[in-house]
């Protein structure tokens, strides 16, 4: 290493982390991370090397490079600097945890920097056997009732703040009809993706069934709360409460039911985001792929939600049959790769598993 010019003054080392944890959710997965690391000392110049500390369970070390842990850059010369840190979990064993320590090497003081590194490979794939289809069935017949609340959300934003065009409205009003359109949908979006983020938590199956009992209380409630105001705000004898409030009555009426569909009604979407976030984390443990995982959650929401409109609501629309059939074949074919992917995996994994480096 070279001194700087002022032997008295030196660089200080900052870490953004003095440790670094990895979590394989894929078999075979590589992992990266980065780490900055700076110098507030000014005239001074802060150079550092990186080196792993040798572990007797890897093999020896040619030409400074690590068989399945890669630092970029390995050198620097800089006050500011973003490494890298790769790891290559296809040369380790799957289930195991791994501890090796990263030493930095720089001229300030002290000059040496050790970090801990850790290693979570993921489990071995496991073939789906028949509990996986009969628990695959039964999550989609009680998901086409239980998404119940989040189709009946969607027919009143969807029917109830459609204009009647038979009485040709104007430019301005289709223009607000679009504006509650979108706010009902951006609702639904927001409570999804909470829903959504509740379901990948570590306790997320937990919140699976309160959360459907929440979002039939969301709906009873939006309900309940629009017949009272139709009560206060209808004349008696009027033929259609619903249709005064979306359609022939007052502006504010109109804005009140709509602002209720959009905020109560919208949080029955919350347990359809639950539900997704639980099946992507249930799949990853029985060996999907995280992106696996995600398109198998979605296909069986989307599936149900297809197949739940159909029999429920009756809209017998052909882009609902559609996307019903599409999405059980998308379901199949998936299921169907992963079943020859793992096969794959496993028997080469056997394969090599006396090749591959213990921890």
């Amino acid at each position: 290493m070279n001194q700087n010019s002022n032997s008295s003054v030196v660089p200080d080392v900052n870490l953004s982390q003095n440790q670094l944890d990895f979590q394989a959710q894929g078999f075979n997965q590589r992992l990266t991370q980065t780490l900055t690391i700076t110098n507030s000392v000014p005239k001074t110049l802060l150079q550092g090397k990186w080196n792993i500390i040798p572990h007797p369970s890897d093999p020896i070390i040619e030409d400074g490079k690590h068989p399945w842990i890669e630092i970029k850059p390995q050198r620097f010369q800089k006050n500011q600097v973003v490494c890298s840190i790769t790891v290559e979990t296809n040369l380790l064993k799957a289930n195991q945890v791994y501890e090796r320590q990263l030493n930095l090497k720089t001229n300030s003081n002290p000059q040496n920097y050790q970090i801990p590194l850790t290693v979570k490979t993921a489990l071995l794939p496991v073939l789906l056997g028949k509990k996986f289809y009969i628990l695959l069935g039964i999550t989609f017949l009680i998901l086409i009732v239980a998404l119940t609340p989040a189709y009946t959300y969607l027919s009143f934003a969807t029917t109830f703040s459609t204009p009647q065009f038979r009485h040709h409205p104007g430019f301005s009003q289709i223009l607000v009809d679009l504006f509650w359109k979108g706010l009902s949908l951006l609702t639904a979006i927001i409570w999804l993706y909470l829903g959504i983020r509740i379901g990948l938590s570590r306790r997320g199956g937990l919140w699976v069934i309160p959360s459907a009992f929440l979002s039939y209380f969301l709906l009873i409630l939006m309900v309940q709360l629009i017949g009272m105001l139709s009560a206060i705000v209808i004349p008696s004898g009027s033929d259609s409460a619903l249709n005064f409030l979306f359609q022939d009555g007052g502006k504010c009426g109109r804005i009140l039911s709509r602002m209720l569909i959009s905020v109560l009604g919208g949080g029955s979407v919350l347990n359809m985001g639950v539900v997704w976030g639980w099946l992507t984390q249930r799949y990853q443990k029985i060996g999907f792929e995280p992106k696996e995982s995600n398109i198998l959650a979605f296909l069986i929401i989307l599936s149900s939600f297809s197949w739940g409109v159909v029999f429920f609501i009756k809209w017998l629309l052909p882009v609902m049959i559609l996307t019903g059939i599409l999405s059980l074949v998308g379901i199949f074919k998936l299921i169907q790769t992963s079943v020859k992917k793992r096969q794959t995996v496993i028997q080469a994994y056997f394969n090599s598993e006396s090749q591959r480096i213990s921890e």
